[in-house]
């Protein structure tokens, strides 16, 4: 029974990865619904539930909330920058380099639990985040963004929620070491993926 209940989480996960990987969606940005929308974009959905896999695997118990607080409250900073009329060069391009770095986190719990590596992959999560944001913010309704932005702040929350819980399942499944291997190899290819898309 164990194992089958294993078999079931790894297929979860591997068409979670694979079904996110895929290009830009199309959306408009000048609703509640449509910012709860845009964030339904593969380089968004990966880093986002990257962040929340990481949070569980990286950060003591109940220091869990940390990563994803950072992230949501950078990516508030960017979007604010990039409603200001902020932009940065091949931005799409560095929003999936984050995605590659979060994935390379993720595999951090395997070397070492640190305060100094936790340390340094909240600067990724920030700096990933105030990307994320920007984009974000770089779309937003000039003179009505705010319902746009409280849609996109709650689906962030939602998708860190999922890698979150994606995280906790496996690694009750398997182990804290096991999880760290998948999910970082899991998020890796997909973030691949995407750069490949790109080139």
């Amino acid at each position: 029974m164990k194992i089958i209940k294993r078999n079931h989480v790894f297929v979860l996960l591997m068409t979670v990865m694979a079904g996110s990987a895929h290009a830009h969606a199309g959306h408009g940005t000048f609703s509640f619904f449509e910012g709860v929308t845009h964030p339904f974009d593969w380089d968004h959905v990966l880093a986002m539930v990257a962040v929340g896999m990481w949070s569980v695997l990286a950060l003591p118990a109940r220091r869990t909330a940390i990563g994803p607080v950072t992230f949501l409250l950078m990516m508030l900073a960017g979007a604010l920058m990039g409603m200001a009329g902020g932009s940065v060069a091949k931005l799409e391009a560095l929003m999936v380099v984050s995605v590659l770095l979060l994935a390379v986190m993720l595999w951090v719990p395997l070397l070492s639990a640190s305060r100094v590596a936790q340390g340094l992959g909240l600067g990724v999560v920030a700096t990933a985040a105030l990307l994320h944001g920007l984009a974000h913010g770089m779309e937003a309704p000039a003179g009505q963004a705010s319902g746009y932005v409280l849609g996109f702040v709650l689906a962030t929350a939602g998708l860190h929620g999922v890698g979150i819980l994606t995280a906790v399942c496996v690694r009750r499944a398997w182990s804290a070491r096991a999880a760290s291997l998948m999910l970082g190899t899991a998020m890796g290819g997909a973030g691949v993926c995407l750069l490949g898309q790109l080139v």
